[in-house]
């Protein structure tokens, strides 16, 4: 009995789950440091980096995505900080990080 108790919660859980998708990045060669944040050593210079994708443009509920970056060298030491944030929105949901 417990593990028909089991089953049916597991069943009830999976049906309330939400799945995550990753913001598309078509210009992924313009903004390397939000595929591979490694990349803020490449540049030893502040770097800021601004993007935004519209797809399907007229579409109610059209992809949009924005990225802003930037990263920046710490003194002379080989230390590097670096921030990105996104705004994603896939018809009706909005992903922002």
């Amino acid at each position: 009995m417990k593990c028909v108790f089991t089953y049916i919660f597991i069943f009830l859980a999976v049906l309330a789950c939400n799945a995550q998708q990753k913001a598309m990045y078509t210009q992924y060669m313009f903004n390397t440091l939000a595929i591979n944040p490694a990349y803020s050593a490449i540049d030893e210079s502040l770097t800021i980096t601004a993007l935004s994708r519209h797809q399907w443009v007229g579409f109610k509920g059209a992809p949009n995505t924005q990225t802003l970056s930037i990263h920046t060298p710490i003194g002379e030491s080989n230390t590097f900080v670096g921030a990105i944030l996104v705004n994603d929105q896939i018809g009706e949901v909005i992903r922002e990080t």
